[in-house]
């Protein structure tokens, strides 16, 4: 089955960050309704990437495939800090090919049952294969350091990172949904990524379908957190702005940085995962 869909090339931007329902209470979305809104918005390709999680991913896909998108799988995992103490930052993971599909599934069996913190790095070194690996946004520790002048951490992390990846696979991706800082923030990521020849990425990490339904989704982060809508301190992404954006709003946000429109098209392309569902996969045991 060839996955490389006529027309990826034809949309500016692809979302490459995205959860669905199966990230529990996180996402209003369900992969359904992802994959026909954004099949509804124009887009040829749609990334799903649960957090350390994915159930989802043979229904999201199926759904693709009948809706004529191509499916981007991914995970996004927490990783054990190397720097800080006691600390995970996410990754944004996605599979190149087949072997990168099997060390996705690697990792989330490792953090859902060995351990629950995060991935260390020494054990995602073993999983890198296969792998793109994109920044997340305000939650990254690259993004973190720079938030407190620490750049000196910002760059070891990132050389980190590219060291296990490859250098044409890490990404620094760059998000803008209005929160304080956070333009800051984006011109110091591409600053970096001059410096060191490493390329941006545009995001928007996607929790629901449309800006309306931002509140919903704050719903669900105090059901999860046993909190009271009334509370002022309760946990909020903090804006409206985490919703499955046209192309157009995005190319629109990020008109100063082009290349990172473009490398979305690119990593898109270079993702080739097929799922066989018609051989029996039954374990071998010796006679």
């Amino acid at each position: 089955m060839n996955l490389t869909f006529k027309g990826v090339r034809e949309m500016p931007f692809i979302h490459l960050h995205v959860y669905s329902a199966y990230s529990l209470l996180t996402s209003t979305a369900t992969v359904e309704q992802l994959v026909r809104d954004a099949r509804a918005k124009g887009f040829s390709a749609l990334a799903l990437t649960d957090r350390n999680v994915m159930y989802g991913t043979v229904a999201f896909y199926k759904e693709c495939l009948k809706n004529s998108i191509k499916p981007l799988l991914g995970l996004t995992v927490d990783v054990v800090s190397q720097t800080l103490e006691h600390e995970s930052f996410p990754l944004v993971l996605l599979a190149k090919n087949n072997d990168g599909f099997q060390n996705l599934i690697k990792i989330s069996s490792a953090v859902q049952t060995k351990s629950p913190e995060g991935i260390p790095v020494k054990w995602l070194k073993h999983y890198a294969s296969g792998l793109i690996a994109l920044t997340p946004g305000t939650q990254g520790e690259i993004e973190y350091y720079l938030a407190n002048g620490e750049s000196e951490k910002a760059l070891k992390t990132l050389d980190l990172y590219k060291q296990i990846f490859g250098r044409d696979h890490f990404y620094l991706a760059i998000q803008d949904q209005g929160l304080p800082g956070q333009g800051e923030l984006v011109e110091q990521l591409a600053m970096i990524g001059t410096e060191t020849n490493t390329p941006l990425a545009a995001s928007n990490q996607v929790h629901y379908l449309e800006k309306e339904d931002s509140f919903a989704q704050e719903c669900l982060l105090a059901i999860r957190n046993g909190e009271k809508l009334q509370d002022d301190a309760r946990e909020k992404l903090g804006s409206s702005e985490f919703y499955l954006k046209p192309a157009s709003e995005m190319c629109e946000l990020f008109s100063e940085y082009p290349e990172a429109l473009e490398n979305t098209l690119k990593i898109a392309e270079d993702c080739n995962v097929m799922l066989d569902f018609e051989t029996r996969h039954l374990p071998k045991y010796p006679v």
